[in-house]
């Protein structure tokens, strides 16, 4: 079974329309990133997609998500990027790991018993795995990429899995080997 975890076209749009814009701030507080530039700011939060299957029940992935600005996210983490020049976004394709049973481990004294374990996995898009049909395969956007004329490239992206949105600058945080950059045109701002 094949899930779609991808940016929807609306907010490829909004991406493609922060082309030409002057970038003054990125900020995170360890959960969202915001990006503040003249009368416009844009908040970005993980958005988690259920991607079930016959092993993993419960089993999500995350992906960045374009949501208007509620508050203030603290901690500037970059300012005066310069102009945006242009937007990717960085694709992979996830599976899950077979369920194993995991350890118990103990948090502040109190032991938590065994449980099930398993994590995502992670291919380049053009070299999928083989998977069975009750297994579940995903293709995600795991990450989008915004450069600008005074060269810095800002990643914003999420683990796969967790409920957090990252983002660095002028670093590579996620392996070439396993996305697939797309750049978007400043022609997709129109409908």
């Amino acid at each position: 079974m094949r899930f779609d975890a991808r940016i929807p076209d609306d907010e490829r749009r909004q991406l493609a329309s922060l082309i030409g814009r002057e970038l003054f701030t990125v900020s995170a507080d360890g959960w969202a990133v915001q990006f503040d530039m003249e009368a416009l700011s844009i908040q970005v939060i993980p958005e988690e997609i259920a991607t079930p299957d016959d092993d993993h029940k419960c089993a999500d992935v995350t992906r960045p998500s374009l949501t208007e600005t509620t508050d203030a996210t603290t901690g500037i983490v970059a300012s005066n990027l310069g102009v945006i020049t242009a937007v990717s976004v960085l694709s992979t394709v996830v599976v899950f790991s077979p369920p194993e049973l995991g350890e118990p481990i103990e948090i502040n004294g109190v032991t938590i018993p065994e449980g099930i374990s398993y994590g995502p996995e992670f291919f380049h898009p053009s070299r999928p795995p083989s998977v069975s049909s009750g297994q579940a395969i995903v293709d995600l956007d795991i990450a989008f990429e915004l450069r600008t004329d005074s060269n810095n490239r800002i990643t914003v992206f999420t683990d796969g899995c967790g409920y957090f949105v990252y983002v660095t600058v002028n670093e590579y945080p996620i392996s070439t080997d396993i996305y697939l950059e797309c750049q978007i045109p400043a022609a997709d701002i129109g409908d």
